[in-house]
């Protein structure tokens, strides 16, 4: 990953247009003759954040430097609980002028509170040219949410000394049908990691399905969200595929290769579980969060991982890609005065030298530089993109070593290799209630089945009930809507 020397833009250069709003513009002259203060919610940097308090200062110097006086207000949000506290604040007429949302956008972008980035994006100097062709069909389809990153899934990993145990791995990674992951994940119980731990069960989630439908959910025929029957959408959840899918899921459990606590772990405990050596395998976001994975794993077994790849049935991949919006990312608000120059900070951190910041943290810290190249320190490892993470890293120094590991490289490119377009699409307001009923309605019984409350037989009755939650009304609407 070493990358060609960069000629160093000038800093100036960035702020080349005026806003997209005469009002913003105006407001926007202000930092001429003051600072301006932008007021900043993003989820994790509060008051308890030393890290977080030292890139606003740190970003708000370098801007000052081309003549844009500008400082961040953080506000003081808990990590716990984020979104409810900033649909909260936001609902109280306290509106951040940069917002982070993990969720809860849409009731705000129907308020007309969240500005439309488009006219932005067009005008910008490094936005635009950093956006992947998923990001654009986002933002062209929910204009409100920007996130530049490559396409991401949940892709699962083996310590690589306990996948070396297994009888025939290659054989079982080369062809992972369902049943060959079965037998892989079997044969990992019972195994021992770099320091002498004894794997008890082969993979374990955080509460619910999620993670283990990325691998299998194409694999027994869920490709998209809306599958066709004799002609019509119906909900992949409620289709013959998920009824074999989840007598699977309840063979897993009942031969002890699915964690019997995975309904009661949270990402922390699901993580601990696999660093003690207590579960073969967990999935991870691909890339930084399966970096950090490695790293940890590195520390405490000296271990490397490898990534496993989706099972291969009907389809193979990590599920279609939602392309109807953002499910995180930064928004504006429609209210603030400063519209303008909050779009300048986002396009600035696009920019070779933002990237260098953003992507790299402090020099002496996280890195140290001499003469033309870049060597990452091993606080490095523990740092992580605030903003925009495009694959492609395009910053004024030579890499002395890449900046992920070899196993995150390739979690990205397992995802990549698979890539599907989903047909998802945006719940409209008056079915939101509806739909979150049948979701709920579903990981209940999804739950109980696994568990063994309920019978699979009982699959039927769900579907019925599913219906008559609302699923009957959001069909209908899928059924009008999706065009393909």
């Amino acid at each position: 990953m070493k990358k060609t020397l960069v000629t160093l833009f000038a800093l100036g250069s960035l702020f080349f247009a005026g806003g997209c709003s005469k009002k913003a513009a105006t407001d926007d002259t202000s930092s001429k003759n003051g600072t301006v203060e932008l007021k900043i919610a993003y989820k994790d940097d509060n008051a308890s954040n030393k890290n977080a308090t030292k890139y606003y200062k740190k970003l708000s110097q370098i801007l000052k430097k081309q003549g844009v006086n500008v400082s961040f207000k953080v506000v003081d949000l808990p990590s716990e609980g984020y979104a409810d506290k900033l649909n909260l604040q936001i609902s109280g007429g306290d509106i951040p002028d940069l917002i982070y949302f993990q969720g809860g956008d849409s009731a705000f972008a129907e308020q007309g509170i969240l500005e439309d980035l488009r006219p932005y994006i067009k005008k910008s100097k490094y936005v635009k040219n950093i956006m992947t062709d998923i990001n654009k069909a986002r933002i062209e389809n929910y204009p409100y949410l920007l996130w530049i990153k490559p396409a991401t899934a949940s892709v699962p990993v083996v310590k690589e000394s306990e996948l070396t145990q297994v009888d025939g791995y290659e054989d079982l990674v080369k062809s992972p049908t369902v049943e060959n992951y079965q037998k892989l994940l079997t044969q990992l119980i019972g195994k021992k990691d770099g320091k002498g731990n004894q794997v008890k069960f082969g993979i374990t989630t955080s509460g619910t399905t999620q993670e283990l439908d990325s691998i299998f959910d194409m694999a027994f025929g869920n490709n998209k969200t809306w599958i066709k029957n004799n002609g019509k959408y119906m909900y992949k959840r409620v289709s013959k595929n998920e009824k074999n899918k989840l007598s699977f899921y309840k063979q897993l459990f009942d031969d002890g290769i699915l964690d019997n606590e995975f309904l009661t772990k949270k990402w922390d405990t699901k993580e601990q579980a696999f660093y003690d050596g207590a579960s073969g395998s967990i999935l991870g976001t691909s890339g930084k969060v399966i970096d950090l994975y490695e790293n940890k794993v590195n520390q405490l077994s000296n271990d490397k991982l490898v990534v496993l790849p989706a099972a291969s049935g009907d389809y193979q991949g990590f599920g279609a890609t939602d392309l109807s919006k953002e499910t995180r990312g930064m928004a504006i608000s429609s209210q603030s005065k400063h519209k303008d120059l909050a779009f300048k900070v986002l396009d600035y951190l696009g920019s070779p030298e933002g990237q260098l910041l953003d992507r790299f943290g402090f020099e002496g810290e996280q890195y140290t530089i001499s003469g033309d190249e870049l060597t990452l320190t091993d606080k490095a490892a523990d740092w992580y993109a605030r903003f925009w993470e495009p694959r492609k890293i395009d910053i004024p120094y030579e890499l002395k070593k890449p900046v992920l590991s070899k196993v995150a490289e390739s979690s990205y490119d397992e995802v990549e290799e698979y890539y599907t377009p989903d047909n998802a699409f945006i719940m409209p307001d008056e079915l939101i209630t509806k739909w979150d009923a049948t979701e709920n309605l579903y990981l209940e019984f999804a739950a109980d089945v696994i568990t063994g409350k309920k019978s699979i037989d009982k699959f039927d009755d769900f579907v019925k009930d599913w219906n008559s939650a609302g699923g009957k009304e959001v069909t209908a609407y899928a059924n009008k809507t999706i065009k393909e």
